[in-house]
């Protein structure tokens, strides 16, 4: 039971830790805005930021 919290505990951090990534490359991806503030809202743990 422990180990199943620290595996889960693991997983919410890896999962932050990748939608920041994701976040910083759409930012720098020539996307249009509409589709860029679309995948940022997906991103639930990221705050959009708007330019």
């Amino acid at each position: 039971m422990i180990l199943l919290v620290r595996v889960t505990q693991w997983m919410e951090e890896y999962t932050m830790i990748v939608a920041r990534i994701v976040a910083h490359l759409v930012h720098g991806a020539p996307f249009p805005q509409r589709i860029r503030l679309l995948i940022l809202r997906r991103l639930h743990s990221v705050p959009v930021l708007r330019r």
